[in-house]
């Protein structure tokens, strides 16, 4: 009985241990830990920056700026992560794991004193076990999972600006231009010349049609542009004055000035809209060149309706002749505007009536937008077609 007894303290000593320390192994830390999965949400970008870089600058034998455009674009990628959910022991977990794993070793060695040796082996092994055990089974204990939702910044990536429209100014004339697919604008400064002032260098400012503030300016060297204008007049040599006689004025008169009318210039690459709005000016400049007498068009169509004369589709030099017949007039004035990739092309020829011969020819080329055949090149037209130097 005082066996019993003796041997029934200890026990009740270590199951108390033990009960303390499993209330003790509630108390745990719960962690984060972050993994490579992923799912992307949304890419959003952050700014785009263009770039106008000289790829090659005009020289006297080579009259081309050329210009590379590009962007760069800086971007950020809102995703998702997964994390796992992690319960380790605590600090109070572990104490209460190493008291458990003495109490049942010293209980294995009392037993084992008392000549209970399997009893007490065993419980003095249980108590290594426990802490080391213990630590092992409760460390990192996966106990859920969730997404949570982060934001990193993208690496900056620089692209070609294909088919970007430009706007590009040059004095007082600006006109719209695009680049290619390769991001790449080429400029014939040869056009340009007579935009900078004798012995002044020519700017061209370069900017985004949607973003102006997005710019640049490039600079063509004023011995560059001086080739491609014409030598300046020689001075008249100096010749002693004799007053004479006033001699009649060289001016044509009017009414000898032969009667013109200009047809309708037919639309090649462009709108018949176009095509009227460019034959208007064209008999403006006419007018203004005091060469021709030049019939009003409300007259000439007037005249055209009374004849029950169709003039839809006459672009053949023997229906100008036959509407020249109807009007009464000497010569007529027919061609066609066109366009041929970014080029505007002028053709136009003055027909003689009466013969059916062409008394003259001419064409003009401009590379750019509609806007430079309508500011530039139609005055330049009617002044080689009238033979005005």
């Amino acid at each position: 009985m005082d066996i019993i007894m003796k041997s029934i303290k200890p026990i009740t000593a270590v199951l108390s241990i033990l009960l303390l320390c499993g209330c003790a192994s509630q108390m745990t830390t719960e962690t984060l830990k972050p993994t490579d999965d992923t799912r992307r949400s949304n890419v959003v970008e952050k700014s785009v920056t263009t770039r106008f870089q000289r790829r090659q600058s005009p020289t006297a034998t080579n009259p081309y700026l050329e210009i590379v455009v590009t962007q760069q674009i800086t971007a950020e990628e809102t995703f998702q992560r997964r994390y796992i959910k992690k319960s380790s022991p605590s600090p109070g977990d572990k104490a209460g794991l190493w008291i458990t794993g003495i109490a049942a070793a010293g209980a294995g060695y009392y037993f084992y004193q008392q000549g209970r040796v399997v009893l007490g082996r065993d419980l003095m092994g249980l108590g290594v076990l426990i802490p080391l055990g213990g630590e092992v089974i409760m460390s990192d204990r996966t106990i859920g999972e969730q997404w949570k939702s982060e934001t990193r910044a993208l690496p900056p990536r620089t692209v070609p600006a294909q088919n970007t429209p430009l706007t590009v100014s040059v004095g007082s004339l600006s006109w719209t231009v695009r680049t290619n697919a390769q991001g790449k604008l080429r400029l014939d400064i040869s056009r340009f010349k007579d935009m900078a002032e004798p012995g002044q260098p020519l700017t061209i400012d370069l900017a985004l049609r949607q973003d102006p503030t997005q710019k640049a300016s490039f600079t063509v060297p004023a011995s560059v542009v001086a080739f491609y204008r014409p030598p300046p007049p020689a001075p008249a040599p100096e010749v002693e004055v004799v007053e004479i006689e006033p001699a009649a004025s060289p001016v044509i008169d009017e009414k000898d000035r032969p009667t013109l009318a200009i047809l309708d210039f037919e639309g090649l690459g462009i709108s018949e809209q176009e095509a009227q709005v460019l034959t208007n000016r064209l008999g403006t400049h006419m007018v203004q060149l005091g060469r021709y007498q030049v019939i009003e068009r409300g007259q000439m169509q007037q005249i055209l309706r009374e004849q029950d004369f169709q003039m839809t589709g006459c672009t053949s030099d023997e229906c100008a002749v036959e509407i020249g017949q109807l009007l009464g007039v000497q010569q007529m004035l027919a061609g066609s505007f066109g366009k041929f990739g970014s080029i505007y092309t002028i053709d136009m020829r003055i027909i003689d009536v009466a013969t059916g011969g062409i008394l003259r020819t001419t064409s003009y080329d401009v590379q750019g937008e509609a806007e430079l055949l309508l500011t530039v090149g139609l005055a330049e037209a009617a002044r080689r077609i009238a033979g005005v130097d």
